[in-house]
């Protein structure tokens, strides 16, 4: 009697290693196939690894420059899909020292699958697009000419929605898609994306140096603002440079057991001109955080400020 309860014991020891060990593959399998949102800003050939096509396999998206020009290609394996602009907007930019391109993978449509969210310039006009992978291709979802774009509720439970839009000296005016089969279809959206008007002031005040510094608002930082994020505008001010707005992307970053977001991330270029003759213009980026101070109304304040590193 004793030897069959010792093996049944052996015998349930057994099972439970095995489905530990069922549990550990599975969720090496889930890490495997997940993936962190990519951004990068393309100064010259690139290359940029994450899974674009959902099968679980790790593909890698070119990003080259010829004549000056963009061309972006993703080789799955031993396939190899060009990038190709929708014809309203047939073009990827061209680079530029003060604005090259800027991508982000992000998955907006939760499908598992990051989208390839494209930022650039040609000719002085911004350039939007968005593509995705349709199960054979990759297509085009969204382009625009507008200067500013943003993914609203990215990480809680509800459904992900593009903005886009442009920042003026006044303000900031966005519309809001949602996906709808292969094509994002704008939707009517209250677009009073917390902390606009606190961005819209602090590009303005960064466009005003080196002569502005001086007079930096007093009601767009947060209270417990440091003193070393506000350094980043004192320095940006002593490097004899003045600063035009290119363009920015935001999303929400933090949420509270609602769903509802509490902290915002700007991504804000600028091209950095030389003052005088020497030099050449190139880019800055800004990092910018903002936060409220409590769960009640009280305006969304910018809490961090750093110079973008990527």
């Amino acid at each position: 009697m004793k030897l069959r309860v010792l093996f049944l014991k052996k015998i349930h020891i057994l099972y439970s290693i095995l489905c530990i060990l069922f549990c550990i593959c599975i969720l090496m399998l889930f890490l495997k196939n997940a993936y962190e949102d990519v951004s990068a800003t393309i100064k010259e050939n690139t290359i940029l690894k994450s899974d674009l096509t959902g099968d679980g396999r790790e593909d890698t998206l070119y990003i080259n420059t010829e004549s000056d020009k963009y061309y972006l290609q993703i080789n799955d394996g031993d396939r190899a899909y060009s990038i190709l602009p929708d014809r309203k907007l047939n073009t990827l930019g061209h680079y530029y020292p003060y604005n090259p391109m800027k991508i982000s993978l992000m998955d907006i449509t939760r499908d598992k699958v990051p989208e390839v969210i494209v930022q650039a310039m040609e000719k002085g006009s911004p350039i939007q697009h968005i593509f995705s992978w349709n199960g054979f291709e990759f297509s085009d979802l969204f382009c625009s000419n507008n200067n500013i774009m943003g993914v609203i509720d990215s990480k809680n439970n509800r459904t992900p929605k593009l903005a886009s839009g442009l920042l003026s000296v006044s303000s900031i005016n966005l519309s809001c898609y949602m996906q709808l089969g292969m094509k994002f279809e704008k939707i009517n959206y209250n677009d009073n994306i917390p902390g606009k008007n606190e961005i819209v002031t602090f590009v303005n005040y960064i466009q005003s140096l080196p002569t502005g510094e001086n007079n930096k608002p007093v009601d767009i930082f947060y209270p417990g603002i440091t003193g070393s994020d506000l350094s980043l505008i004192g320095r940006l001010a002593s490097d004899g440079k003045y600063y035009k707005f290119n363009d920015g992307f935001f999303t929400d970053t933090r949420f509270n057991k609602d769903g509802e977001a509490t902290e915002y991330r700007w991504t804000i270029n600028f091209k950095a001109v030389p003052i005088g003759k020497d030099g050449e213009s190139d880019q800055i980026s800004i990092v910018v955080k903002l936060k409220r101070s409590s769960e009640d109304e009280h305006p969304f304040k910018i809490y961090s400020i750093a110079k973008n590193t990527y």
